[in-house]
């Protein structure tokens, strides 16, 4: 019980109240000294926590610097004719597909589309 109740302080820091609602709270029941069980509560719930083990954050890539490893490309069901066409008019793959995604695979319009930007 003691762990749970860790756990619950350091994912909610607010966890906990006026002491003894617990015992009430929990029906605990059997319980022939229930003061000793509201006291344990209490002192798990008002021990500071130990601080939690450090964990190193992604490096964060500055702006304009190309990503180490581009993403694949992403899969799609429309004709490699259309992507190669909307291509060849001056637009990326990626922007090929988003438009063909936005007009339903409509070469026409997604050329349009992609004009109007």
């Amino acid at each position: 019980l003691e762990q749970v109740l860790r756990t619950l302080r350091q994912r909610y820091p607010t966890f906990g109240g006026a002491m003894g609602w617990e015992y009430f709270n929990a029906l605990p029941g059997g319980v022939d000294r229930p003061w000793e069980w509201v006291a344990n509560m209490g002192r798990v719930l008002r021990t500071p926590l130990p601080p939690a083990p450090f964990q190193p954050q992604m490096p964060i890539r500055p702006y304009g610097q190309p990503a180490t490893q581009p993403l694949p490309p992403a899969p799609h069901a429309f004709p490699a004719e259309s992507v190669k066409t909307l291509q060849d008019l001056g637009f990326s793959h990626q922007q090929a597909i988003a438009a063909l995604n936005m007009t339903c695979g409509n070469v026409e319009y997604a050329a349009g589309l992609l004009f109007q930007d």
